[in-house]
């Protein structure tokens, strides 16, 4: 009776332990995301600037996400603020993405509503968050990153990203408005169309 009384009370996994790591410095930082990429199954959620992504690129992160094993199944996410300044980056970038397989979906915020936090949310399990860097002078080493696994706060910033998402502009449509001076309305999404 005894035994069997043990076999019921052990508790059937581990509670997952959740970890709180500060990342200083563009060297382990873009290494980090690198290995997110490389560990997504379901969705990479990314909110940037185009320079970061310039900036990322230099250390092969979207080689990561361009080659990913699963990269025409996984659901790729960027929010990235457009402008006439960096429409040509813009342009560049989306170049050098594969032109078949990939799955990659771009927008750009609605007016008014800033680019910020910049992140990165791996399939709502893990969450990379810039907490210093966005305004510091260019450099190797300006960047300062919260990385965690803790499920609230990966929920919570997922909840930003996707207020974001549905307040946001197709990325193809708002470089059609700075090549045509025309304004376009962002287009709002139900929440069955995000999925």
């Amino acid at each position: 009776m005894l035994r069997y009384w043990k076999e019921i009370n052990k508790p059937s996994s581990e509670p997952e332990l959740e970890i709180f790591v500060v990342i200083k410095g563009n060297r382990k930082i873009y290494p980090k995301i690198s290995h997110m990429i490389r560990e997504t199954k379901h969705q990479f959620s990314v909110v940037s600037s185009i320079i970061e992504i310039m900036r990322a690129n230099q250390y092969g992160v979207l080689d990561n996400a361009f080659n990913h094993r699963l990269r025409s199944k996984v659901q790729f996410r960027l929010l990235t603020d457009i402008t006439k300044k960096n429409l040509s980056l813009v342009k560049v970038s989306l170049r050098q993405m594969p032109k078949t397989g990939f799955n990659f979906k771009g927008r750009n915020p609605s007016r008014g509503l800033p680019l910020f936090p910049r992140m990165a949310i791996r399939d709502e399990e893990e969450i990379l968050y810039f907490i210093k860097g966005a305004d510091s002078p260019e450099g190797d080493d300006e960047n300062t990153c919260l990385w965690t696994n803790c499920k609230s706060l990966v929920q919570s910033f997922t909840v930003i990203f996707e207020e974001l998402w549905l307040k946001s502009t197709d990325i193809q449509a708002k470089i059609l408005e700075i090549e045509n001076g025309k304004l376009h309305s962002p287009t709002i999404f139900s929440h069955k169309e995000m999925a």
